[in-house]
């Protein structure tokens, strides 16, 4: 089993959409505008807030490069985690955050990205956290889904878009509901948003016509069993 650890692109950010009615900041009719995490010290934040008669809505897009881990890998197990080094739980009503596979493009994150409250239900959950027992500061880890293993893309980004469930379900704040969390712009990367995958690589190496002069070539222990046969063709392992 090979592990790898990849840290979140500089490209992540947070839009928010805000109105005074609901259903125009979860739908993106709202105000958008797009915290882009410029700063070394910046955060971001994700889920719902009623101030004074306006209704924001805060979602966050993150892309990690995955590409690294080939095509031939066969992925076991995949962790998205974030950092509250500095942050904050500012979920007065707490609630859900769950992360979905989207593809948003890559690139710098613009308005248009916004995903609207609605469109949730028909897109791929692949791991979520609630804000209770949120460690504080340190770094929390987000429950997978099976649908993770499907969804990391292995010959390039994997991108993901976190929302509060609140959101998606249509349920209006009544205050305070969001948690913010370190970027990737935060100086190094211990704080970063990252994904932790597990796999198993592919073996390189030949079969030849005797046992002691075979090599195997793998960045991880493999254990060979069967028979080895006059000819490679005839090798059963």
């Amino acid at each position: 089993m090979t592990t790898f650890t990849i840290y979140a692109d500089t490209n992540d950010a947070s839009i928010k959409c805000s109105s005074t009615v609901y259903a125009d900041a979860r739908s993106g009719a709202g105000t958008l505008t797009v915290d882009a995490g410029a700063t070394t010290t910046e955060t971001a934040a994700v889920g719902q807030q009623l101030v004074s008669a306006t209704y924001s809505v805060m979602e966050i897009f993150q892309e990690f490069d995955t590409s690294g881990i080939g095509a031939g890998a066969n992925i076991t197990a995949g962790t998205l985690s974030f950092s509250m080094s500095g942050a904050g739980d500012n979920s007065v009503t707490n609630f859900d955050m769950d992360a979905y596979s989207h593809d948003w493009g890559g690139g710098v994150v613009t308005t248009g990205d916004f995903v609207a409250g609605a469109d949730f239900a028909a897109m791929t959950r692949i791991a979520t956290r609630s804000t209770v027992g949120l460690v504080l500061p340190g770094r929390n880890v987000l429950t997978s889904d099976a649908e993770m293993l499907t969804e990391i893309n292995k010959t390039g980004y994997t991108r993901v878009v976190m929302v509060s469930r609140r959101t998606s379900a249509g349920t209006p704040p009544t205050g305070d509901e969001y948690i913010s969390m370190r970027m990737a712009d935060f100086n190094g990367t211990v704080n970063d948003p990252s994904l932790t995958v597990v796999a198993t690589l592919p073996i390189a190496g030949t079969l030849s016509q005797t046992e002691a002069d075979d090599t195997v070539l793998a960045a991880a222990k493999v254990a060979l069993k069967g028979v080895l046969a006059q000819t490679e063709a005839d090798d059963t392992l």
